[in-house]
This record gives structure tokens, C-alpha cells and sequence, in this order.
């Protein structure tokens, strides 16, 4: 850079920094004009026709600066403001653009991203929903969401289907003053995605408490609440607790509980430390006398050293508050200790609903330090209950108090995730034998219900979409196994339709089923449209349908197909030029149907000639590839080696002979390097290292083009 232009930018830069906005004008267009293509001339006078209000000039020059440096964060936002000004609009679409640009720049960028949430809150456009998003997660991190902020960014997840990041969002705003977030959340735990109506209830409960949107609230609980209830009795009848008495205990004991500590806890109060040595003593006793049993907790036997461990936590003033939390919750305590799930079920009126504000009190801790032993119990709880088939058991765990932090959710289902996927091995089989066996609408619907699969999957939230997800797609493979390979239309439309059995929670799942059932509806639909039907004026008739190649009298059944070679020869005659397509079928007991078509090029009906050769090539694609596709790699499969002309397959890889007579050489090309490509009629074989390289005449040798199939389906 010149260093009269340095300077005159540095006296700009004193002029602007002084207020001189006018000279700082006259300077930096000074500096712009000796060299253009210096950026912090533009910077400078751009500034200056900020502040002179000449704000058409003040963007031609922000754009020449820009144009410079388009990673300037500061100018993109001061372009953005000069643009408001100009056009005298706050929303401009430009000037909201700009601030955008200047965002991606710096993502830090501070003015402008509170000017972004300004903007966007005022927009309440849904298509900036996901920019919106960005911009108040950047707040969240400079500086922590306001109340409204809060209840701002969980309903943009919940218009954008995140229904968790939602609930995440309101749950930390569950003590704000206008209480707007808990009626939301209410909504999105009763979401079908979701499913956590119990959860709805308790949120709508404290809403009626705090006199938020009250009528609304409780008209929701009516809607929710017949079914919860008989759900609830028929949960309590299967039995209080699905595991078995060696189990209780195991993932959490409460030092109150194990003490016998009667009546509740006094959390206000001063505890009463000399009962609770009185209490211990007598424990240690009891301890002694019985050989580590303790009868008032079902005879479990504990050490005298796990005893105090255990009753020394309640000399912690935070962990005796949260071990007086579970204890006083009775249904709460019973889980933790025995599995038992009435802490799930709901209550006609009444709801945990101080305990739950608790949880959602940030600086308690309670949350964070339940959840460890709450997602143990709960893992073997789902667990214990999907084994045993105890239906309304799993689907009240289920349906809500599922008290755990966002990170521990996952872990709540690991178990339960290993017992379905035992459940679906059985089909991952048919699957199997579909490829080389039809398999039966039966066969199926018995899989879907041994052991209550389908009745499972369908009570499952989004944590299980892969489960169900695996055995749809299996479903899936299946029908079109049951098409492709078996030619049985009906019966593979009659399988894909059992999908419909299932109820997805995830809505993005849901569509995408949706749409394989399409698929594979307009595929059943239009499984006669490739068919060919012709009939010469011979009297000579050649069809290729689904389920057969004919001739005349000759038939040959799709699924007794093991080899076809097809091809064009164009020849010259003295009436121009000729083709001629040959099309050659065979039978694994020798049958050959062999059919020609020729036709000149300059005749009238070419075009027509040349539709029914497609026709012709159309209908080996639908009927015919597939079926020899799948006995050559069946054959591979098993270990056989299947000849295509010279040329050799086995299960791991191809061989060939080159050269001539004494000089011929055996070359081998493994499925790893297997490269196959068809050029002029032909179709060559070559390792992708260089050097083995063969070729067929696909219009000769029978099989020739399978070669093309083979490469893609063993590489």
C-alpha cells in the first residue's frame, strides 16, 4: 500500500474518531480514489456517510468494501444498518441479509446478534425458524436465555418437530413469572412423538396451581385422564413390581429406610440427629443378631460396613435433603428400592407436583444426582417387564415420571433396546430365506406377534425408531423379495401392507414408511406395464411376461431362467442400415428360446421398430435379470464357481485366461479389485491395479451382462 494512502487513512481515521465526519469524508475519498483496492479507505468513508446521513452513498461504499473483504463481520452489519435507513424499514429483506452474512462472519459477533433476535422476533417467520435458533443458542452462550427467550426457542423446536429440545427449553423455565412455558410443555409431552401424557398432566396441574391458562388445562386432563386410569388399575393388577426379591435394593437404598425412620421427614426442620444415632445403633444390633438381615426391608442382607456407609450420607446436609425427598415420596422410594411402578401411574387428583418443581429448580442438584440411580432401575425395570410381556407395565413406564437428566436418557433404554433386538432375529431370518424361498403372509404375522413384538414396538417412544425402523425395513425386504424374486405380486403387496400395523412415534419415520409403501404400491401397480405381447402376420407369437418367456409353443418359466444374452448388430445393405436384436433364453432342463427382430433404419415405422426393441430390452430388466441375478449369487454364495464364457466366477473373485497357446497366463482378479465396464458391444473385465483385463461380446455369450450386476453386488 502506498504510503500516501496510508496516511490519509489514518488522518480519516482521526477525523471519524473525533467527530469531523465531513473531513473525514473529503480524506477518505481522497484515499479510495489513489488506490480502490484498499479496503479501510471504503471502511472510513463508508463511516463518514453513515454519520452525514448520506446513506445512499454510505451502501454504494459498503458495498465496494465488502466486495473487498467479505468476511468483514463489522461491515456486513453496518451495511445492514445503512440499508434500514435508505429504505426506512427495519425488516428490510436486504438489511436482515446482510446482518446474516455478518453472523456467519463472527458468529460472536455481539450487535448483531441481538439485533438478529430483535429482528426475527418481530418477523415470526417459520422459515427463519432454524436461523432463529442459532442466533438465541449464541445468546445462551454469551450470556444465558431470559425467561421469555426461553419460552421463545422451545417453541421454535416444537414447530420444527424437536420436540425434546423443546421440553429441554421449558423445563428451565418452569418458575418463570408469566408461566407461559408450562402450559407448552404440557402440549409437548402429550405429543404422540413424545408420549408422556402423565408427564402432561402433572405440568397442566401446577399450571392450574400458578393460574395459568386454566380452563385450557384442565380440559386437557379430562381428555387424557380415562385412559391413564384404566391404564394404571391394569397395571396394578399384573403385580407391584416385576423384579424378583433379590433384585430389591440392589440399585438404591434409602438411609431412612434402612434406619426404619418413622412417619416423614421434617426437610424444614432441624434434623434430629441424636434419633437418628439411637435408630443406627439398633440397626447395627439387628444386623448382628440375624447375620446381616434386615427384616423390616425384606430380610436383605447388608454388611455392617455397607450399613454405616450408607447411614453416614445423612451427615451430608445435601444428600440428606435429597434422601428426605425420596423418602417422603412413597411411590418415588418404592420404585428406587423394588421396582414397584406405581410411581408412574396417575392419580385421579392428585400429582408429585412439588417434588417436580423441585427437580426443576437449576441450582438443587436433585435432578442431576436422582438420575443416576433412577436410570439403573428404570433400565432393569423395562427391561424385566418387556421379557415378561407385562404390556400395561411397559406402556405405564412409558407414558411419563421418568426422572432423569437429558444426558441420562439414553441410558434408560439399553437395556430394554438388547431385549427387542433378541425379538427380532426371528425375522431378520425371513429375511434371509426370502432371498432364496417364498416366504408366507403367516410366517410373518407369526414373527410380528411371537413374544408381542408388534404389540411392544407400537408402545415404544422415539428412542426405539431404529427397532422399529429395523423391522419395518425388514418387512420391506421381505415384500419386494417376495416380487423380484418370487414374482407373487399380491402376496408382496398383502406383506408391505402389515407395516401399516405399526404405530410410529416419530413422525419423520412415519413419512418415510409411508413413502417405501407408495413405492412399492405404484411398483405392484405398474408390475404389468414392461410386460411385451407380440403377434407377427405369420401367426407367430413372442411374449415376455412376469411370470413367463413364450414362443409359440415354447415357454419358459421366469424362475427356471439361468441364462439370457441379448444385443444389436447394425450391418449396411444396399436400402441403408439394418439392425437386428437377438434375444437368447435358457432353461435349467435345456429348453432355448431363441427370437429376432430386424428393421431398417430409413423405414416409415423405424421409431416404432426401435420402441419395441426397447420394450423388448425393458422387460429383461423387470422379469428377467433379477431372477438369474439371484441364482448366480446364490451359487456363489454356497461355494460353486459358475462359467460365463472364458471366464470364471467363484466367491472371491474372477479367473481368466490371456495370451496364446504356451504363452497363455491364468489371471486372477478378486472382488476387492473387480472393475467391469461395457463399451461397443461389449463388456470388459479388469483389475482396478492394472494389468488382468479380459473381454465378452455380450451379444454372444451367455450371461455376459450378469457380469455387470455381479461387480456391483460383490464389490
Amino acid at each position: 500500500m502506498d504510503e500516501e494512502v496510508i496516511e490519509l487513512i489514518d488522518i480519516a481515521r482521526q477525523h471519524y474518531n473525533d467527530g469531523n465526519d465531513e473531513l473525514a469524508r473529503i480524506t477518505a475519498e481522497e484515499a479510495v480514489e489513489l488506490d480502490p483496492e484498499e479496503p479501510n479507505g471504503w471502511w472510513f468513508l463508508t463511516l463518514a456517510q453513515y454519520e452525514l446521513e448520506d446513506f445512499s452513498s454510505a451502501a454504494k461504499s459498503a458495498q465496494s468494501l465488502l466486495a473487498l473483504a467479505p468476511d468483514f463481520a463489522d461491515g456486513w452489519a453496518k451495511y445492514a444498518l445503512i440499508l434500514q435507513h435508505l429504505y426506512d424499514d427495519e425488516l428490510d429483506e436486504e438489511a436482515i441479509d446482510a446482518y446474516e452474512q455478518a453472523f456467519k462472519c463472527d458468529p460472536s459477533h455481539s450487535s448483531t446478534i441481538f439485533t438478529l433476535e430483535r429482528l426475527y422476533r418481530k418477523l415470526d417467520d417459520k422459515e427463519k425458524s432454524e436461523d432463529e435458533i442459532k442466533v438465541l443458542q449464541a445468546i445462551k452462550n454469551m450470556e444465558g436465555l431470559t425467561p421469555y427467550q426461553l419460552n421463545r426457542i422451545g417453541i421454535l423446536y416444537y414447530q420444527n418437530k424437536n420436540y425434546f429440545q423443546a421440553i429441554n427449553a421449558w423445563e428451565k423455565n418452569l418458575n418463570a413469572p408469566a408461566g407461559a412455558s408450562l402450559f407448552n410443555l404440557g402440549l409437548a409431552f402429550n405429543n404422540p412423538e413424545v408420549s408422556q401424557d402423565v408427564d402432561a398432566i402433572d405440568i397442566w396441574r401446577i399450571a392450574i396451581e400458578r393460574n395459568v391458562m386454566v380452563d385450557k388445562s384442565q380440559e386437557n386432563i379430562e381428555k387424557l385422564l380415562p385412559r391413564l386410569l384404566e391404564l394404571a388399575e391394569k397395571a396394578k393388577n399384573e403385580c407391584e413390581t416385576v423384579l424378583e426379591k433379590e433384585l430389591y435394593y440392589d440399585v438404591y437404598l434409602n438411609p431412612f429406610m434402612l434406619l426404619n425412620y418413622s412417619g416423614l421427614v421434617d426437610i424444614e426442620g432441624e434434623f434430629d440427629f441424636k434419633k437418628a444415632q439411637k435408630l443406627r445403633k439398633h440397626l447395627l444390633q439387628e444386623i448382628s443378631l440375624e447375620d446381616g438381615k434386615v427384616y423390616w426391608l425384606e430380610d436383605i442382607h447388608i454388611s455392617k460396613s455397607a450399613a454405616i456407609g450408607i447411614c453416614d450420607e445423612l451427615y451430608d446436609e445435601k444428600k440428606r435433603y435429597y434422601h428426605s425427598l425420596v423418602f417422603n415420596n412413597k411411590p418415588l422410594l418404592d420404585f428406587l428400592s423394588t421396582g414397584n411402578h406405581k410411581h408412574f401411574c396417575i392419580d385421579q387428583n392428585d400429582s408429585p407436583t412439588e417434588l417436580i418443581k423441585v427437580l426443576d429448580e437449576q441450582d438443587s442438584g436433585f435432578k442431576a444426582w436422582l438420575s443416576e440411580c433412577f436410570r439403573s432401575q428404570f433400565d432393569r425395570v423395562l427391561s424385566k417387564a418387556i421379557k415378561k410381556k407385562s404390556f400395561a407395565i411397559v406402556e405405564v413406564l412409558l407414558d411419563g415420571r421418568r426422572w432423569v437428566t437429558v444426558e441420562d436418557s439414553e441410558h434408560c433404554f439399553k437395556s430394554a433396546k438388547r431385549e427387542l433386538k433378541l425379538l427380532c432375529e426371528g425375522l431378520d431370518g425371513l429375511v434371509d430365506k426370502s432371498k432364496s424361498q417364498k416366504v408366507s403372509y403367516e410366517e410373518v404375522e407369526k414373527y410380528l406377534n411371537y413374544n408381542g413384538l408388534l404389540s411392544l414396538l407400537n408402545l415404544m417412544p422415539s428412542f426405539f425408531w431404529e427397532q422399529q425402523d429395523h423391522v419395518v425395513r425388514n418387512i420391506r425386504d421381505i415384500a419386494i423379495s417376495t416380487f423380484n424374486l418370487h414374482g407373487d405380486a399380491e402376496l408382496s403387496k398383502k406383506i408391505i401392507e402389515m407395516t401399516d400395523l405399526f404405530d410410529f412415534k416419530s413422525g419423520m419415520f412415519k413419512q418415510k414408511i409411508e413413502q417405501d409403501i407408495d413405492a412399492i404400491n405404484k411398483i405392484i401397480e405398474e408390475k404389468k406395464k414392461d410386460e411385451v405381447h407380440l403377434e407377427f402376420g405369420s401367426g407367430s407369437k413372442f411374449s415376455i411376461t412376469e411370470k413367463e418367456i413364450k414362443r409359440d409353443s415354447k415357454r419358459i418359466a421366469n424362475k427356471d431362467l439361468v441364462s439370457l444374452r441379448w444385443g444389436g448388430l447394425n450391418t449396411r445393405t444396399t436400402s441403408g442400415v439394418e439392425t437386428n436384436s437377438l434375444f437368447v433364453f435358457k432353461s435349467n432342463d435345456g429348453e432355448v428360446i431363441t427370437f429376432n427382430y430386424s428393421y431398417q433404419h430409413n423405414s416409415p415405422r423405424a421409431e416404432l421398430d426401435k420402441e419395441l426393441v426397447d420394450d423388448l430390452n425393458n422387460a429383461l430388466f423387470a422379469y428377467l435379470l433379477p431372477v438369474v441375478m439371484s441364482n448366480i449369487s446364490s451359487q456363489l454364495e454356497s461355494g460353486s464357481s459358475i462359467k460365463i464364457g472364458h471366464i470364471t466366477l467363484t466367491s472371491k473373485g474372477v479367473w481368466f485366461e490371456s495370451g496364446w497357446l504356451v504363452f497363455s497366463k491364468t489371471n486372477f482378479i478378486p472382488w476387492s479389485d473387480y472393475q467391469v465396464k461395457a463399451e461397443n458391444g461389449e463388456v470388459i473385465v479388469f483389475s482396478k491395479r492394472g494389468g488382468a483385463k479380459t473381454s465378452l461380446v455380450l451379444r454372444d455369450v451367455d450371461n455376459a451382462f450378469m457380469l455387470l450386476l455381479i461387480g456391483k453386488d460383490r464389490t
